[in-house]
């Protein structure tokens, strides 16, 4: 659909946080978007998994409005 996935999940208290980017072209520039989500996985493995899930999802929701905002 034209966006990028970057999985970047966050380490906390021996826990990971799902979050990563999301980016597409808007205009000819590419644009690059945040999100952290309060899901938290037990290990690295899954939480790279559920950050890509979730990322797809904002994607399916959102579509290209999303690449106007600063963060997710």
């Amino acid at each position: 659909e034209g966006f990028a996935i970057e999985a970047a999940p966050i380490h906390e208290d021996g826990k990971y946080r799902t979050a990563g980017y999301i980016s597409g072209d808007v205009d000819g520039e590419n644009v690059r978007v945040h999100f952290v989500r309060a899901d938290l996985s037990a290990d690295l493995g899954s939480a790279i998994k559920h950050s890509v899930s979730k990322a797809r999802q904002i994607i399916d929701e959102q579509g290209k409005a999303l690449l106007k905002k600063t963060q997710l």
